[in-house]
């Protein structure tokens, strides 16, 4: 436990030191400005017109330009010296949504589809009108409205000094009005409440461990977008921008009539999405980044961790007990992620892609031993080599390494263990190497996942040289930039290893696209109900900002042991995430366990059970969520955004678009009071009680089970229960139909397929498309498929709520029978 307590003071202490240390070189090198002093755009003129954007000049000979992408996407560049600090994207997508490692032309307009749009000379403004929006770019002083086809404003710059860039070119600033009443989110993952009027949010990749969920900032991700919801017009907006650099935004802090976005390198270049609903946002956000990559089905099961494990000297025996455990208590799990500690030499640093013989002998018999138990292994990575890594010298000959600013030595930056040398993955042969090593010393051994640890690439010296695929640039501009690329190095690696078999890799600090390769988690949370509580909010904000695909460490990561209660509200908080992962490193050198409370081994039992039985409705969230860009998890707004109580609320969420769950944060509570928007009933899952809409209500809580409400008309798909071992056949399904208490109709689509190879795109797949069509006297249910994948079941079980009376007519071509029938 001396390494836990160590790395806790060096991210208190030791960055501090450096950090202080950087500046003051900086200072008496020239390069270090505090304050810089910003230079305004206040008047251009209209230059010219081609079939995509107009062009603007200042004064000064700075150009903007205004791009109709699409009608309802808008690009504003505003380029200091006329054209891009950085040339290249790597945040906007190609056509099928991928994104070459070397990044796209920033000048490629090719993914969109650039259709025609008016433009009108208004003397002192230019008119675009793209038939869904409106667009007035006010030319002295200069600023941009944005307005909906009847001519309401949803979005405006701020009328004047909108625009400005520093001195040095280097830092930009836009600043847009802030109506009232208006509503902000996203910005990743962010601390507090999940609409953040009135805050700063400083967007810097740190190692945050034990951070508090409810203050600390920055985190861990650099996600420049938000999502705003304007009242008076009921439009929804996205403001996405194109900068990897250090940034702040400024929701009303200073100024409570302004939203301002301050990059400290880079380039001003923004994308206005318009909905004008959250959904329809999401979606056309989702479809500029690149959708998400589908995880296999496995992934949405238990994932076990714990770094106690693997920092034990008997590492490989610690393993072996676990299996154990799993099987003595029958609990079921399908991936467990082996911890740093397996890489750790007698000095106590971490070496990647190397293994502690004396802790794990043999790790060909540890992976098969898992496997043998029905359980994956994810091999933690993190992007360093220290100067006593056996292939330091190596890479340094190499120049595999990001760079001093002034020579060509590899940069030396605090780490956890001590100082280290950061990886270039802009460089293609670091990739190379990345992948070789991965392929021979981690995925041959039996290891089939990649996690993508203590990658936010914490340099202090803001003009470290990155090879930029053979353009360099400063890692200023590629810090979260570097994470993405390692990550997509990782999962490269391990399609080329198993060809046609789906990749999955996590990753801990993430920026816009890593949907596209990974799976995010939160990071090193602290034990506490307080960052239990404040961990919802933080994770909706990744949710909404394009990373769908998010968990937390279930019961704390860094602390003292969770009592019982806290480990069970936290579990029931997180079971319906689509990662689902207990892991811990606790200073008392206790380890968060399924079976760490006896007494409530089953309660926790069933929690994990009722995990399994739900990944059908969960995959089939994420299987949408691939094809369309929709979040499976809703903050309260995604769903109700008219109603000002759901805008304002952070820690009930959806689950698709009818379930809705309301986690147990505050200790001893044993009932939950939550409000039911909408226009339809809710039915509760667990007691079949319906309740109007348009109220508050009080819920029984008891500790076997938090709140969760099912809106009129909702199909929830279940598998059966599963067991330790090796899973069994997934050939059944049950799904819990909850009909209207009057009249209505309810849908629902879920997906089937084999769960892990690339079949599904190209088409190898199902849709079973749920209808429940209530009437008074009588309940239609209708079950078709879609789709070539033979179903791995003959029937589909139907369940409806305890007291429904109704008799239940079947149709379609898939069988349906009634429970208990």
């Amino acid at each position: 436990m001396k390494y836990a307590i160590a790395r806790y003071l060096a991210n208190v202490r030791g960055m501090m030191q450096y950090r202080k240390k950087t500046i003051r070189r900086l200072k008496s090198s020239g390069l270090y400005k505090k304050i810089p002093t910003y230079v305004p755009i206040d008047k251009v003129r209209f230059d010219r017109q081609d079939v995509s954007t107009l062009y603007f000049l200042d004064q000064a000979g700075r150009s903007v330009m205004v791009s109709v992408l699409e009608r309802d996407v808008v690009r504003v560049s505003a380029f200091s010296e006329n054209i891009p600090r950085l040339d290249r994207t790597w945040i906007a997508a190609a056509k099928d949504g991928s994104v070459p490692p070397e990044g796209r032309d920033r000048a490629d307009l090719s993914p969109f589809s650039l259709p025609s749009f008016v433009t009108e000379d208004l003397k002192d403004a230019v008119s675009v009108d793209t038939g869904i929006i409106r667009i007035v770019i006010t030319l002295a002083p200069f600023s941009i409205t944005f307005m909906d086809s009847g001519g309401a404003s949803f979005a405006a710059d701020l009328p004047a000094g909108a625009y400005s860039s520093s001195g040095d070119s280097r830092r930009i600033r836009h600043s847009m009005r802030k109506l009232p009443g208006s509503c902000y989110y996203g910005f990743g993952e962010t601390s507090g409440r999940l609409e953040k009027s009135g805050r700063k949010v400083v967007l810097e990749p740190m190692d945050a461990m034990g951070y508090d969920a409810r203050t600390r900032d920055p985190l861990y991700t650099a996600i420049p977008y938000y999502l705003a919801y304007e009242p008076a017009s009921g439009t929804a907006y996205g403001v996405l921008y194109d900068n990897l650099s250090v940034t702040e935004f400024d929701i009303g802090k200073t100024d409570p009539a302004a939203v301002s976005c301050q990059a400290d390198d880079g380039d001003l270049d923004y994308y206005l999405i318009f909905g004008p609903s959250p959904d329809e946002v999401a979606v056309k956000y989702s479809r500029l980044t690149g959708r998400p990559s589908l995880p296999p089905r496995y992934s949405l099961g238990y994932l076990a961790s714990g770094m106690a494990y693997a920092d034990s000297p008997e590492a490989q025996a610690q393993f072996a007990r676990f299996i154990d455990c799993c099987k003595k208590f029958d609990v079921p799990c399908s991936l467990f992620h082996l911890c740093s500690g397996v890489t750790t030499g007698d000095d106590g640093k971490r070496y990647v892609f190397t293994w502690n013989r004396k802790r794990v002998p043999d790790p060909n018999r540890l992976a098969a031993d898992f496997r043998e138990a029905g359980m994956r292994l994810a091999a933690n990575l993190k992007p360093v080599l220290s100067a006593s890594h056996p292939e330091f010298e190596s890479a340094k000959k190499q120049g595999l390494l990001i760079r001093e600013s002034r020579t060509d030595s590899p940069l030396v930056a605090p780490f956890w263990g001590g100082p280290t040398s950061f990886l270039d993955f802009t460089n293609p042969l670091t990739r190379v190497w990345w992948k070789k090593n991965l392929k021979e010393k981690i995925l041959s051994a039996g290891i089939e996942v990649s996690w993508n640890d203590g990658n936010e690439f914490e340099i202090g010296d803001e003009n470290a040289r990155c090879e930029g695929f053979g353009r360099r640039m400063a890692i200023s501009q590629a810090r979260p930039l570097q994470a993405l690329l390692m990550v997509q190095a990782s999962v490269e690696a391990q399609t080329e290893f198993a060809p046609g078999k789906r990749p999955f890799a996590v990753s801990r600090s993430a920026c816009p696209g890593m949907q596209r390769y990974a799976q995010v988690w939160t990071g090193d949370n602290l034990v506490s109900w307080n960052s239990l509580k404040f961990g919802i909010p933080l994770g909706l904000g990744l949710s909404v900002s394009g990373i769908p695909n998010f968990g937390h460490d279930a019961g704390g990561f860094w602390g003292y042991r969770p009592s019982p209660e806290l480990f069970i509200r936290w579990l029931q908080s997180c079971v319906l995430l689509p990662r689902f992962c207990i892991n811990s490193w606790h200073i008392d050198k206790s380890v968060n366990e399924p079976w760490m409370f006896p007494k409530h081994l089953d309660l926790v039992r069933n929690i994990i059970r009722f995990r399994y039985r739900i990944a059908p409705y969960l995959y089939s969230l994420m299987f949408d969520s691939s094809l369309t860009g929709r979040p499976p998890v809703r903050p309260m707004f995604y769903r109700f955004p008219e109603d000002e109580r759901c805008r304002l609320e952070s820690f009930d969420f959806m689950i698709g678009s009818k379930l809705l769950v309301a986690p147990v944060f505050n200790k001893g509570e044993r009932a939950r009071s939550l409000y039911l928007p909408g226009e339809e009933k809710w039915v509760d899952f667990h007691t079949g009680d319906y309740f109007s809409p348009g109220q508050t209500v009080t819920v029984d809580a008891p500790l076997d089970r938090a709140p969760m409400l099912v809106q009129e008309g909702g199909i929830i798909p279940l598998a059966k229960e599963a067991r330790s071992g090796k899973p069994d056949a997934d050939d059944y399904r049950e799904v819990r139909v909850f009909p209207h208490l009057l009249e209505g109709t309810g849908t629902f689509t879920f997906y089937e397929d084999d769960g892990e190879s690339l079949d599904y795109q190209k088409g190898g797949y199902a849709c079973v498309i749920l209808t429940v069509r209530s009437f008074k006297d009588h309940i239609e249910v209708e079950a078709r498929k879609d789709g070539d994948f033979p179903l791995p079941y003959r029937e589909i079980v139907c369940v409806l709520p305890q007291g429904e009376k109704r008799p239940a007519v079947f149709s379609g071509s898939v069988k349906l029978s009634l429970a208990g029938h």
